[in-house]
């Protein structure tokens, strides 16, 4: 379905909204403007004017001929429900996301090192559920406790901190596609001797209780079944974003 969709929306995007706009810088790098390049399909607002003054001066008088005149061509605009599919549609587009996600242009105004500090933070989350994921499949577990003592792994016993970056720059993005995701199609990314004995449990999880994830109360109810376990911080970002107002 996902990939249905992001193929009809990249159709979309590229016909109706990417190959005009092709069109028109065509033309202009050949110096001529869009409207000296296409064929007149209806009268301009000045030929509007010369057509009224005409048709006045012809039932005063008929002091211009019959033939000759351009004929207007009525516009008839799209349906409203045209509109919204092409907008649900390019939504799913991949020429213009991958050129959104791919961009390096700073919007005006933006503060370029918060990106950094997001970059840092999700590193050192990273760096952290390695270890919290693959600790329980070591031969001797008993050896990160040795590897504790020395300074350096500081940098993984204190990265639960980092969290705390994200709630202060109040990100919150929108996930609902990695939830669909993650229950649907992430089991047929992955293989090996334990993928099937974890993979299952989160799935249940999620044909159950995913609707507390689209609500935001994921860590709050059936919080020991949760779904996409990494999800619980945007219940709590959003928790935050709706009870900051009160104490400020």
């Amino acid at each position: 379905m996902i990939g249905a969709l992001m193929m009809a929306g990249t159709v979309v995007d590229v016909i109706f909204v990417q190959w005009p706009a092709w069109e028109v810088e065509r033309v202009k790098s050949r110096g001529f403007t869009h409207e000296e390049s296409t064929p007149c399909e209806g009268p301009g607002p000045q030929q509007l004017g010369q057509d009224k003054q005409a048709g006045q001066e012809d039932q005063a008088g008929e002091t211009s001929a019959l033939w000759g005149r351009p004929k207007t061509k009525s516009y008839a605009p799209p349906s409203p429900f045209w509109e919204i599919l092409q907008q649900v549609l390019l939504s799913f587009s991949v020429y213009s996301n991958a050129q959104k996600v791919l961009s390096t242009e700073e919007a005006p105004g933006t503060i370029g090192c918060i990106h950094g500090l997001r970059f840092f933070s999700m590193s050192w989350l990273v760096i952290n559920h390695l270890y919290l994921m693959f600790v329980g499949y070591l031969a001797n577990p008993q050896s990160l406790f040795a590897a504790a003592d020395h300074w350096t792994f500081d940098i993984v016993t204190n990265s639960t901190i980092a969290v705390d970056t994200f709630f202060t720059l109040g990100l919150t993005p929108p996930y609902m596609l990695s939830l669909v995701f993650f229950t649907g199609f992430l089991k047929f990314f992955g293989s090996g001797e334990t993928w099937f004995n974890t993979m299952p449990i989160d799935e249940e999880n999620c044909k159950k209780y995913a609707w507390t994830n689209l609500l935001y109360i994921n860590n709050l109810v059936h919080s020991e079944n949760i779904c996409m376990p990494p999800s619980w911080y945007l219940a709590n970002d959003m928790q935050f974003y709706l009870v900051s107002p009160l104490l400020l």
